[in-house]
């Protein structure tokens, strides 16, 4: 059984590669995310702290879940 995180905050704008308004890197969400895979985790809980926040992790879920390998 693989772990599970229940405190993910996905919605960051690091991991978008954004830092203090001013993009750095390219995005490394899924690099992120396969890299908790290989480290055994199964599941994650993403937080939001307000109704917009929840209804965009939702989508962001959702758009990671459908991608090939299903982030």
């Amino acid at each position: 059984m693989g772990l599970v995180d229940i405190g993910v905050n996905l919605l960051d704008s690091v991991f978008h590669g954004v830092y203090r308004g001013k993009a750095c890197h390219p995005p490394d969400i899924n690099a992120v995310l396969n890299r908790a895979k290989a480290a055994n985790l199964a599941a994650a809980i993403v937080t939001a702290g307000t109704l917009d926040e929840s209804r965009h992790a939702i989508q962001l879920v959702r758009q990671l879940r459908d991608q090939p390998g299903g982030a």
